[in-house]
């Protein structure tokens, strides 16, 4: 496997996000309209990404807010071939190391309610829940000093 940061074209990001579709609660498709939101973050997004061969395996996406120094992780994406082998917590690691060395002094989330895979993967991984509205949990990782930084191709 290869990490790489911001190297999936848009159509790239647009196809496993609708192979994760379902994994999204609601899924994902009642909530944006896929092409768009994978053109929004092929452009605007900061993407930590893993590759096999040739192929996306998984991506985590955020956006960074310079004035509250805070990192929004706007979606998690793994292959369905990919999950369970620590995909997610590497490319979790990665966001976190990329976040910190562009500042960035918490990491926060949104989660549905429903979906209880993702909220125990962020809670293993030190992320606290800070609110609830509605369908949507908020989440935040305060991040440490001293990552260190990351090579990327």
């Amino acid at each position: 496997m290869i990490f790489r940061t911001n190297h999936a074209s848009a159509n790239q990001l647009e196809g496993l996000l609708r192979l994760c579709e379902l994994d999204f609660v609601p899924k994902l498709s009642s909530q944006v309209n896929i092409a768009d939101y994978a053109n929004k973050l092929h452009l605007r997004a900061t993407r930590a990404e893993s590759w096999r061969d040739q192929t996306l395996t998984g991506f985590v996406a955020f956006y960074s807010n310079r004035e509250s120094l805070e990192g929004f992780i706007s979606s998690v994406c793994i292959h369905p071939t990919e999950r369970g082998n620590g995909t997610a917590k590497l490319l979790l690691a990665n966001t976190e190391k990329i976040m910190a060395f562009n500042s960035m002094r918490r990491a926060t989330l949104e989660v549905g309610v429903g979906n209880l895979r993702a909220t125990k993967l962020y809670e293993d991984f030190g992320y606290q829940k800070i609110s609830t509205d509605g369908a949507l949990i908020r989440m935040e990782k305060v991040l440490g000093k001293g990552l260190e930084t990351l090579k990327h191709e």
